[in-house]
């Protein structure tokens, strides 16, 4: 059985993401069971991916995404994908960086268990020495790196994810 988890979060105005979104969703459907991480997601968003009310997180478990995926990868015969990325990154945060190797440890984590993890979508513009180095370090435990522009391509390979793919 295969268990989809599909990260939400993105710019909620940009209409481009949106329909990425949508269309990703429509597409995962039919490859298992998806569960959309809706926390701190608008509900007319929700509403807008055409997210089904079994597919959203907070009605499937009232349990934290991180911990719900942990506890899938621990039951056996279950497939287990995290799908996310969408929007631009860039810019110079410590903030975003601390999350980032917080994130790179939690994906680690889901890699050594099992999971398949997709990055798709994104975009990166100007960054910071220690976003980069942050960015990079998440990305080694990212299975497939998405981006959606050629100059992104490039940005990505320049900071070392040589895995980026358009």
């Amino acid at each position: 059985m295969n268990k989809i988890f599909m990260q939400a979060q993105t710019q909620f105005e940009n209409s481009g993401d949106l329909l990425i979104n949508y269309s990703l969703l429509y597409i995962l459907r039919s490859y298992g069971e998806v569960i959309v991480n809706d926390k701190n997601v608008p509900d007319w968003y929700i509403k807008q991916l055409g997210v089904k009310e079994s597919e959203r997180l907070s009605n499937v478990t009232n349990k934290n995404f991180v911990i719900f995926i942990l506890i899938s990868l621990l039951k056996r015969g279950v497939n287990v994908y995290l799908f996310s990325g969408l929007g631009h990154f860039g810019g110079d945060s410590i903030t975003k960086a601390f999350k980032n190797f917080i994130c790179g440890f939690i994906y680690m984590s889901f890699r050594i268990l099992g999971a398949t993890i997709v990055k798709l979508g994104t975009s990166i513009g100007d960054i910071s020495r220690i976003l980069a180095v942050s960015e990079s370090f998440r990305a080694i435990f990212i299975t497939y790196y998405l981006i959606r522009d050629s100059i992104s391509i490039e940005k990505a390979h320049n900071i070392g994810i040589k895995k980026a793919k358009f």
